[in-house]
């Protein structure tokens, strides 16, 4: 037989030190349901939102079995308001512990700060929910420190829900907080080896609710003739911002001001249709209520109808000096409703407030009367009521006959001027 032959060859190898590598992740999500992200905006406040804390040990060979992996909440960087009066923490969300507890870990210590500078701490079992903080206490902070043997690659997913305050005081009406950065530090150990942590952020915004009204009062036409009749729109828009909050009472009127504005020249003669009444956010949608009330000589108010007839014309009592329109749904309008009351006046002789005088100046020098309307609308979030107002200001004038001659109450004349650009 042949020699054996023989080869020998190598491969460089070298054992690398163990390391320490964890790494962090926050998220917020709207509730119920809503997806994970790292900016969450437009939240009312007032509402909840969900928050998800990640601590995560790297796998080999960027890290190694660890001693013990801490989520502290909130972290370094993280908004002042996290937690207190404005940002609460609302209790742990337990309803999935295998995404809480990381694979290896065989308990945890629970570590509560609390608003009054006390701690409180817990010592939790492998596989239990995490408790709930001392009764009566406000949460300031928190830390999970789960032990045992952490393997890599294993992480921790901790879910709480956080609170909001729906007090003014927190986000003034129709305001935004901004965004509210919020943090986590998460934090490895292993004996021998040097800690590691990192830092990790998300943020939220919160938005005041508010109701913004709107009223263009409408006037045609411009210049009348004593015993000559003017038409007043009063076109109301409310419109709510905040997320859930919806009007539930919508009020517009129109009455006597100081001796010489419009209704001391106007007397007012009909509500005239179509007298409408917006439907309401419910499923089903519900017609909004509506009562129309007059104001007497005296400065009290009356009703004069509910729910009245959409097509027919409702005579004013004679004397009347306001009038007010009065809708409300319980179940709340829809986040932008419109509604119009529209009133036919009469151009008086003489005022009101005054019997002596006319309300008509000369031919070509009207007496000018400034019409104010005012609507506001009121909503409610939880116990936070919530207003909005508006008025607008239209001016209509009386004018005398040139000469006196002509038909009619008090002779011939020829104008034409749009007060408006449109009236429907």
């Amino acid at each position: 037989g042949e020699a054996p032959v023989s080869k020998t060859t190598g491969a460089p190898f070298a054992v690398a030190p163990q390391k320490i590598d964890v790494s962090a992740q926050k998220r917020f999500t709207a509730l119920p349901g809503g997806a994970e992200v790292m900016n969450l905006s437009g939240v009312t406040a007032g509402d909840s939102v969900g928050v998800l804390l990640r601590g995560i040990n790297g796998s080999v060979p960027q890290s190694t079995t660890l001693d013990s992996l801490t989520i502290a909440e909130p972290g370094a960087g993280s908004n002042e308001r996290f937690f207190g009066a404005d940002l609460i923490f609302g209790g742990f969300d337990n309803g999935n512990l295998a995404a809480i507890w990381p694979a290896g870990a065989t308990g945890a210590k629970l570590t509560w700060t609390y608003g009054d500078a006390t701690t409180g701490e817990a010592d939790v079992a492998a596989g239990e929910p995490l408790p709930a903080p001392a009764a009566g206490k406000t949460v300031a902070g928190f830390s999970v420190a789960f032990t045992g043997a952490i393997e890599p690659g294993a992480s921790s997913e901790i879910r709480y829900r956080l609170d909001s305050n729906s007090d003014e005081s927190f986000v003034a009406p129709g305001k935004t907080t901004g965004s509210l950065k919020n943090a986590i530090d998460v934090t490895g150990k292993k004996a021998g080896l040097p800690d590691d942590t990192d830092n990790a952020a998300a943020t939220v915004s919160y938005v005041a609710p508010s109701i913004k009204v709107s009223i263009d009062k409408r006037v045609g036409p411009g210049t009348v003739l004593p015993g000559q009749d003017v038409v007043v729109q009063l076109d109301t828009k409310a419109e709510t911002s905040g997320g859930r909050t919806k009007p539930t009472e919508i009020v517009v009127e129109d009455r006597l001001g100081a001796a010489g504005t419009f209704w001391d020249a106007f007397d007012a003669k009909q509500i005239l249709p179509p007298i409408t009444r917006p439907s309401g956010s419910g499923t089903p949608a519900t017609q909004a209520d509506l009562t129309i009330r007059y104001q007497q000589a005296d400065g009290t108010w009356a009703d004069l109808a509910t729910n009245p007839a959409e097509n027919a014309p409702i005579t004013v009592p004679n004397g009347a000096i306001g009038l007010r329109f009065v809708y409300t749904n319980d179940d709340g309008f829809s986040q932008i409703s419109y509604v119009k009351p529209n009133i036919s006046f009469e151009a008086r002789t003489t005022l009101r407030s005054d019997a002596s005088k006319p309300t008509a100046g000369a031919f070509d020098a009207p007496v000018r009367y400034e019409n104010t309307a005012v609507a506001d609308a009121t909503g409610k979030l939880d116990e936070r009521t919530v207003t909005g107002h508006a008025d607008d200001k239209k001016i209509v004038g009386i004018r005398g006959t040139e000469n006196g001659t002509g038909p009619g109450p008090g002779g011939l004349w020829a104008s034409k001027a749009w007060n408006d650009g449109s009236l429907t």
